[in-house]
């Protein structure tokens, strides 16, 4: 399969594996294990490489994974991938430093790295525990709509992106770009709403704004900062 989609794509870079543990947690595979990670990443890449020689292989994981010092070692040391592609979202412990360390480890065995996604997980510490697994990304998600985490999410942008740049990380991709265009002020009535409401009122106004050129606090912030980083 993997070949197949490279000899029809073509794909410059093609990951294949990321976040093993949400792949386990919703796919119910067995994957999320160090040594069965590796094999996959190297059949994979072997397929690929079979048909596209040119395309750089990636494969990554979140920096919360309880065995990311493991992982980062061996996926840059022993496979042929060409990227390290980490993820992050909880900003607790130190999530913030194992991206550096990550990504300076990914160049010491002449390996790139990306931060494949990026946005701020906001949750309470030791909140997770407390959420039914399903719960978890709906709940916490759906508070992302609100405009008064503005400012945290700019804080969280200036922070990735500043820390790229010192660590040679080639890119950093912010996942929840809807907020570069618009968020929702907080009613009570979207308090009480499901997060699948909250998400259709937010998208609409994102629409709206990508219609008419414009961008939220935090799309202006994010072209500042990456205007004064180059």
């Amino acid at each position: 399969m993997l070949a197949r989609i490279a000899e029809h794509v073509g794909p410059d870079c093609f990951t294949i594996l990321e976040e093993p543990d949400t792949m386990q947690r919703e796919t119910g595979l067995a994957v999320n294990n160090v040594e069965v990670i590796l094999r996959l990443v190297n059949r994979g890449a072997t397929a690929v490489k079979s048909v596209s020689p040119a395309t750089r292989i990636g494969a990554g994981f979140g920096v919360w994974h309880a065995d990311a010092r493991t992982l980062a070692e061996r996926l840059t040391r022993d496979t042929p991938i060409d990227v390290l592609n980490l993820h992050i979202y909880p900003i607790g412990g130190d999530q913030i430093g194992r991206l550096a360390e990550f990504a300076d480890l990914a160049r010491k065995h002449c390996k790139g790295a990306v931060i494949g996604e990026a946005w701020l997980f906001k949750i309470a510490p030791g909140e997770r525990q407390r959420l039914a697994p399903g719960e978890v990304d709906a709940v916490v998600y759906g508070r992302d709509v609100f405009d008064f985490w503005a400012p945290l999410d700019i804080e969280f942008a200036s922070v990735i992106m500043t820390l790229s740049q010192r660590h040679g990380i080639e890119y950093a991709s912010f996942f929840w770009s809807t907020y570069l265009f618009a968020y929702v002020p907080w009613t009570p009535q979207l308090e009480r709403a499901a997060p699948a409401q909250r998400f259709q009122v937010v998208n609409e106004a994102a629409n709206a704004a990508i219609r008419n050129g414009t961008l939220s606090v935090t799309g202006e912030a994010f072209r500042r900062i990456a205007a004064g980083l180059r």
